[in-house]
């Protein structure tokens, strides 16, 4: 019996020992993988020429502030500008670097007006951030709370050369944070293929998708296939109920020890280890296995092969020892012989349920 036990208590923990092995290996991750400093970063949304023309064309002429564009081979484009800090930590203004402050620099061009603030995660940055000019391709922001997963968009009025395009750089040092990237999102969306976008990222982004598709999938599991497990498992139990109790409705037999213990042993396992029982003791040279478990120190998980441990069979093996050790069940001249011809009572008793099927 200790066997037994062993093996159910297996099946019946074993989610719960991968869901603990999951959420260990998350805590492994939290504390030696995954960073808790802020990660600043500059995503260059979008580079769009305001004015594009190649050759002058009769009168027409491009001025701003008085001064033609066109005669100085200069274009205009509008650059908008992502600032995010995506990293798992808050930027306090003590944080920043009052000799470095924190902002953008454009070379190769020279941004003509105050930075338009086109968006934000909330108001605070809204109402708190402040832009200062320093030499007309430079600006600077004032000190500001910059938690994580916030954000704001900036749209820039560039003037630079035809040859040449503006490149926008990030400036300032912020307490933790090592460098503040630069990336072009709207080169990547054009360029990136399918397959570098599955396999692009760092390690660290790669181990971060690792667990949090097992995350996702031990939640589908929790939220989903359990509950309909459940659900299906008590609906099969009061289906077998019902059967049991048309069976004695309509028989008005009464029953024997041994065919009691059958009929219970239906109502939890179901009808398949029954089956499964008449034709194992029906063979004796086909089903060999059996007499295995007639030995008193039987242990399935031990004695038997990977297809013989399916669930259904491990259950008609222990319907099978707890049989014998009740003595319903015995073996003579190599054949196995049941108690008060309790082999006829389990077969009426499976055509019975397979007819009300």
């Amino acid at each position: 019996m200790a066997g037994k036990l062993l093996n159910n208590l297996d099946r019946k923990y074993a989610f719960g020992l991968l869901t603990g092995l999951v959420f260990g290996l998350l805590s492994v991750y939290t504390d030696f993988f995954r960073s808790n400093n802020a990660n600043i970063q500059f995503d260059i949304l979008s580079n769009t020429t305001v004015v594009d023309l190649k050759e002058n064309i009769g009168k027409i002429d491009i001025l701003y502030d008085s001064v033609s564009i066109l005669s100085k081979k200069q274009t205009l484009s509008l650059i908008t500008v992502k600032i995010i800090n995506n990293g798992n930590a808050d930027v306090l203004k003590t944080f920043y670097d009052s000799h470095f402050p924190l902002g953008l620099k454009v070379n190769n061009g020279t941004i003509l007006e105050k930075p338009t603030l086109i968006q934000s995660s909330n108001d605070y940055i809204g109402q708190s951030i402040g832009m200062e000019f320093q030499n007309k391709n430079e600006i600077r922001f004032t000190d500001f709370i910059f938690e994580k997963n916030e954000f704001f968009v900036l749209k820039l009025l560039v003037l630079h050369n035809d040859a040449s395009q503006p490149d926008i750089i990030s400036i300032g040092k912020i307490a933790g944070v090592k460098e503040i990237p630069v990336v072009k999102s709207y080169q990547n969306k054009e360029t990136k293929s399918f397959w570098e976008r599955v396999f692009g990222g760092s390690f660290l982004i790669h181990v971060t998708r690792f667990f949090n598709y097992i995350f996702s999938m031990v939640a589908f599991v929790i939220v989903i296939v359990l509950p309909i497990t459940f659900i299906s498992d008590k609906i099969s139990a009061k289906k077998r109920k019902k059967k049991v109790h048309d069976y004695k409705r309509l028989t008005k037999k009464n029953l024997t020890e041994p065919e009691s213990f059958i009929i219970k042993f239906y109502s939890k396992n179901g009808i398949y280890p029954l089956k499964r029982l008449l034709k194992v003791s029906s063979n004796y040279n086909r089903y060999k296995y059996v007499f295995r478990i007639l030995n008193p120190n039987f242990e399935p998980e031990k004695v038997f092969n990977h297809a013989e441990r399916r669930p259904h069979e491990m259950e008609t093996m222990y319907l099978i020892k707890e049989l014998k050790e009740k003595s319903y069940l015995k073996v003579e001249n190599n054949q196995v012989v049941f108690a008060d011809n309790l082999n006829t009572f389990i077969n009426e008793f499976v055509q019975f349920i397979d007819t009300d099927e």
